[in-house]
């Protein structure tokens, strides 16, 4: 759809008319009401900085905000002819394309919008992705672009878990504050809206190493809890930190331990298995793609044991869980050791955040 924006302030010949590129516009928090924010501007990062301080004037700012609205509520792309205000001398009249970024269920999660000369063509988009991580089940579902731009991966899926996404990660920055973020949304302790951003270092299956900024919002609805998110590409301003230890882990992993165990790396506070360093044995193969659900008592039992793991009252848990996966009726015996990565520093009240698990398999009785 094509409009013609009426003035709404006052441009001056100062405005470059080029002075914008594509900008991306998260709308992430239209659900809660929240204003769009910009999230990058071309391959450079900004963290939800708000529209009027990323448009040449207050003008160009009230007409994004209003194609931005109109993207939402169509899913179209819309592009508006901006006639600034002024004498003749001083017009310069903008060409405003936006363009929707789908989310894996079609909702309208960003907008990719460039503000340029009618005279010139944009250049070619920034690669942007989508998804939203369910808390309740532990699924994620990935938007058009995500797996096949961001993450190289050839053969995309609807569904993905989080082990399956995590291991192409070599760096989180803040990693320990988004995991208090995502605590916060599993027990529905954060206000629907809430914002987050980092940046990821990651080497996708196609061997590619990327450097890309994840913009997420929590979203809590009734029982409904999860995060929905923006990732993009930048640019590599700085060398990425370097990768070693995660790479040593993994191969430390693949040539030490024996191949009847999987070894997982968890996060205690939330209990989530961010990646499988050595895949679980069978008949626990599954969990390497799907998330088991947990007997109730064992589930006491296992929470237990990571709270006091991480909170240093032990090294380590060593116990027996029974669990089963979609589809299944008999509960599955596992034999699962829990160890600390690190200690808690009393002197700044800090907790474990991190633990190794070790899977096999088990013969046991349920008791219960």
């Amino acid at each position: 759809m094509s409009d013609t924006v009426s003035p709404a302030g006052t441009d001056t010949a100062s405005d470059p008319v080029d002075s914008v590129g594509w900008l991306l516009v998260e709308t992430l928090g239209a659900r809660d009401g929240l204003e769009p924010t910009v999230v990058a501007v071309g391959n450079r990062k900004r963290n939800f900085a708000a529209l009027g301080r990323q448009t040449p004037s207050r003008h160009v700012s009230s007409a994004l905000r209003d194609a931005v609205r109109r993207v939402v509520i169509t899913r179209q792309q819309v592009v508006s002819h901006v006639v600034p205000k002024g004498t003749p001398r001083t017009m310069t009249p903008r060409t405003m394309l936006c363009v929707p970024v789908f989310s894996a269920t079609g909702d309208v999660f960003g907008v990719s919008a460039w503000i340029g000369s009618p005279d010139t063509g944009p250049p070619p988009r920034e690669i942007v992705g989508t998804f939203e991580w369910n808390a309740v089940t532990g699924i994620t579902q990935h938007g058009p672009g995500l797996e096949t731009d961001i993450l190289g991966i050839a053969r995309s899926a609807d569904r993905r878990t989080l082990p399956e996404i995590w291991k192409y990660f070599t760096e989180f920055d803040y990693h320990d504050d988004y995991t208090a973020f995502v605590q916060e949304v599993q027990t529905a302790s954060a206000e629907s809206g809430q914002q987050f951003g980092a940046e990821i270092a990651l080497t996708g299956e196609d061997g590619v190493a990327r450097r890309v900024h994840m913009t997420v919002r929590s979203s809590l609805y009734g029982t409904e809890r999860k995060i929905v998110g923006l990732v993009h590409v930048i640019a590599d301003i700085e060398r990425p930190p370097s990768a070693f230890s995660r790479e040593f882990a993994r191969a430390a992993a693949a040539v030490a331990l024996d191949s009847e165990q999987g070894v997982g790396h968890m996060i205690l506070r939330t209990g989530l298995m961010l990646e499988w360093l050595r895949p679980p044995p069978e008949p626990f193969g599954r969990w390497a793609t799907e998330v088991p659900e947990i007997h109730p008592t064992s589930a006491e039992q296992y929470e237990a044991a990571r709270e006091s793991v991480m909170r240093g009252s032990s090294a380590g848990a060593d116990l027996v869980i029974y669990l089963r996966f979609a589809g299944d009726v008999d509960w599955l015996p596992a034999h699962v050791i829990v160890t600390a990565v690190g200690r808690p520093d009393p002197s700044r009240d800090s907790l474990v955040s991190q633990a190794i698990v070790q899977v096999r398999t088990s013969i046991g009785i349920m008791a219960w």
